[in-house]
């Protein structure tokens, strides 16, 4: 007897759910301190003075003074703040400021308390590099 077409549907999407669970765990988990901001730095190409910014699709705490933060699929940055932001650390949530759908080096990370963290620099990563580099680490496995 053939499977009915709810259970036919299940499997197919069973298999892409595990594979996408299996990219995302393989992409590892976000970093923090020295060795993550060396990390993201390896990945980030040069400062620019701004990009457009519609919505905040993820963000991770690098350390005080760095937060990367994913603006579209494959599009993030990483940002470098003027000064320490003990706060950054301990939040659940950051806004950015931006002027007409524009994040520069004239806007700030808003955290906790609505306390403004301004932002010193700005810069690209090489999300896709990054992935596939994490993901060949990942299949190589310890050693």
């Amino acid at each position: 007897m053939p499977p009915t077409a709810p259970l036919a549907m299940k499997t197919p999407l069973t298999v892409a759910a595990s594979l996408a669970l299996l990219v995302a765990c393989a992409g590892g988990a976000p970093r923090r301190g020295a060795s993550a901001r060396d990390e993201y730095q390896a990945y980030a190409g040069a400062p620019v003075a701004s990009f457009h910014f519609w919505s905040l699709d993820g963000w991770y705490t690098v350390d005080d003074r760095h937060v990367v933060v994913e603006t579209a699929a494959n599009t993030a940055y990483l940002i470098t703040l003027y000064a320490p932001c003990p706060e950054l650390g301990f939040t659940e949530r950051i806004a950015l400021t931006s002027t007409a759908g524009t994040v520069s080096q004239f806007e700030s990370v808003i955290v906790r308390d609505h306390r403004r963290c301004p932002i010193a620099e700005l810069r690209p990563l090489d999300v896709r590099r990054m992935r596939a580099d994490r993901l060949a680490a990942h299949a190589s496995g310890p050693r």
